[in-house]
């Protein structure tokens, strides 16, 4: 916002503005607007238009824009421009009615046919448009699932470019080949070289089983370990550790410290509206727009069990952390949860529950049985939640791997980005079976038949 003119020349009177020399030498470059600058170009844009146009729009001058920004009474000013078909409001970012002040302007328009607002901000090219539901108190699933709906949709016309199956493309290929060798035969010799495929071992890192059935997301990936030469390559652990059954354990038996009954105090912020964040959407742009293998129904239970896990490192950290993360963050997901640290493939629920938190039981700084309890009642509440909410803990996930060293970036490759592509777009019905199923093992655990 403009400051009071210092004492130099007037410069020009236009409408309601008075233009001074100090005004117009902020048009020069790196220099900020101010609100005289602003009103003029209103009130100047509003005396080109016709009449019918000038009985149509309204453009509010900048100084009357923040009088209805601080105004108690901003819905009864609003009533003045209801008989104008466009309303331009020009918005500064001031903040304090006090004094002067504010960097930066941007555009609010008023459509009344359509009875809708449009923000416009050149500065951080955002241009958001509220448009109101033809049928009120409609709500349409999916809205923040933003790598889902920026995914281009079925053409209903033949695609020029079709896509044929892998075994297809094979077959067409080694023909292809056939003939390629046939033609280069008769050319002559000079044109052959002798060739020798590789004989190493890709697949040391595995065992047989797992050269059979592969790893990584829907269990499709095979030979990246090696060729990535993964630095933990010989360290894929299972975590195979015996807990008895009265489910004592020796920190337990002694009084918890102040910071760990913080931790066990702790509650799980609940957004009423949707889980998803900016930075969650910023992330879900910048997803891969890939194709995922199409998983059969056990294919796609097992998927969904890989999250049980993956979220309880989650609900986890987040509770050590009281709702934040740290730079331990990308550690605590790729140890406590198996499906990371080992590449596991669960049979059920219960299995992947009972792994993490016996992992959680040996692991991390503080290892009690009140705080496993704790972090499964935060894993059952996060599924509770519905999609957006995984999807909100995956991303945190996948950001906390991308940066977290230790070659950790690779789980995003193999697993966490195909998850989260998979999360936003899976049958509601997959994620509300999921959620039955940790229901029932709450309660399994509650009837002394947990471990």
């Amino acid at each position: 916002m403009a400051s009071p003119p210092s004492p130099v020349s007037r410069l020009l009177s236009y409408g309601s503005v008075v233009l001074h020399t100090d005004d117009v030498d902020l048009l020069l470059d790196g220099r900020w607007l101010n609100d005289r600058l602003i009103t003029f170009a209103t009130e100047y844009l509003m005396d080109q238009l016709n009449a019918e146009e000038r009985e149509r729009t309204e453009l509010v001058c900048a100084s009357t824009c923040e009088m209805l920004k601080f105004s108690p009474e901003f819905t009864s000013w609003l009533s003045d421009y209801r008989s104008r078909s466009l309303v331009f409001f020009v918005v500064n970012n001031n903040r304090d009615p006090t004094r002067p002040g504010g960097s930066h302007w941007s555009l609010l328009i008023y459509e009344k046919e359509r009875n809708r607002f449009s923000y416009l901000d050149s500065l951080y090219r955002v241009f958001t448009v509220t448009v109101p539901k033809k049928n009120k108190g409609e709500h349409f699933e999916g809205l923040d699932m933003i790598t889902q709906l920026l995914r281009p949709q079925k053409a209903s016309a033949r695609p020029l470019v079709e896509e044929i199956d892998d075994e297809e493309e094979n077959e067409k290929e080694g023909e292809s080949d056939e003939e390629e060798e046939d033609e280069l035969d008769t050319v002559g010799d000079e044109l052959l070289v002798d060739q020798t495929a590789h004989e190493g071992n890709e697949e040391s890192v595995l065992d047989e089983e797992s050269k059979e059935y592969g790893y990584g997301f829907g269990w499709r990936r095979r030979g990246v370990l090696e060729r990535l030469k993964w630095e933990k390559k010989n360290k894929l652990l299972v975590c195979a550790i015996y807990i008895h059954r009265s489910y004592t354990f020796s920190a337990d038996s002694f009084d918890p410290d102040d910071m760990l009954e913080e931790i066990l105090r702790w509650k799980m912020e609940k957004n009423e509206k949707s889980d998803i964040t900016h930075d969650d959407k910023e992330r879900m742009k910048e997803l891969p727009n890939k194709k995922l293998p199409l998983l059969s129904c056990e294919e796609t239970y097992a998927v969904s069990l890989s999250l049980v896990d993956i979220l309880f490192a989650y609900a986890y950290d987040q509770r050590m952390n009281m709702g934040e993360s740290s730079v331990e963050s990308s550690w605590t997901y790729s140890t406590l949860s198996p499906s990371l640290s080992s590449l596991t493939r669960w049979k059920n629920g219960k299995e992947a529950v009972q792994a993490a938190a016996r992992r959680a039981l040996v692991y991390p700084l503080y290892r009690t049985w009140n705080l496993v309890e704790k972090v499964f009642d935060d894993l059952k509440e996060i599924v509770k939640r519905g999609r957006s909410s995984i999807v909100h803990s995956l991303c945190v996930i996948h950001s906390e791997l991308a940066v977290g060293g230790d070659f950790r970036y690779l789980l995003n490759e193999l697993i966490i980005t195909d998850l989260l592509i998979w999360t936003q777009s899976v049958e509601g019905e997959v994620i509300e079976r999921l959620e039955k199923e940790i229901r029932e093992i709450k309660n399994e655990w509650r009837r002394g038949n947990g471990f």
